[in-house]
């Protein structure tokens, strides 16, 4: 469990290897994970009935987790596997609650309609393989519109792989920030509530 603790309860709490590794693979899956759910919830909402509530019910479980989890955390070594897998499993909670507040305001504010999203996607891939054909024109007949299909799909390509990227480095940069909060947090309370512990780290 040494990954989860170095993960979600980090250095201040319990020491383990989990900041000399690099763990990349762990975080695009999670940015996947992230990308996945906010299209499930645009696009067949059916799918995700967690995020029935309103979002301000995720924020306030996210927040008060933030603040409670660290007196957890302080004892954390303390407790049986048993409570200590629950205190991860919070942690995670946390998490999610606070993407699940994202999203459910992305979606309230932006009121985004699936069916315009493909049609707006169907457009721009028209105007792209329209503006190739166009460039590759002093080809001539049958040329111009096979490169220009070629490099039209190219570049919807590119396009496509461009916007996965920044889609899924989004919400890691987001939950990235919320476990920055998450540290700080952890500073304040040890520092007020337990000085000892901070004297033996």
């Amino acid at each position: 469990m040494d990954f989860w603790e170095g993960a979600l309860l980090g250095p201040i709490w319990v020491q383990t290897d989990y900041q000399d590794r690099k763990h990349r693979g762990f975080y695009f899956a999670v940015g996947i994970c992230c990308l996945a759910s906010l299209l499930a919830y645009l696009f067949v909402p059916s799918l995700t009935p967690i995020l029935s509530f309103s979002p301000y019910v995720y924020l306030g479980v996210s927040a008060a987790l933030l603040v409670l989890l660290p007196f957890a955390a302080s004892r954390y070594r303390s407790f049986p596997l048993i409570a200590r897998i629950f205190i991860l499993l919070a942690y995670i909670l946390q998490y999610l609650a606070a993407w699940a507040f994202v999203v459910k305001l992305f979606s309230i504010k932006t009121n985004i309609d699936p069916m315009e999203i493909f049609m707006d996607f169907g457009h721009l891939a028209n105007n792209i393989m329209g503006a190739a054909s166009s460039f590759f024109a002093f080809l001539g007949g049958l040329s111009a519109t096979l490169v220009g299909m070629i490099v039209g799909a190219l570049l919807l390509g590119l396009a496509g792989l461009l916007a996965l990227i920044v889609a899924t480095y989004l919400p890691l940069l987001y939950l990235f920030l919320i476990k920055k909060l998450q540290r700080l947090v952890d500073a304040l309370i040890l520092h007020s509530f337990f000085k000892e512990h901070s004297a033996s780290s």
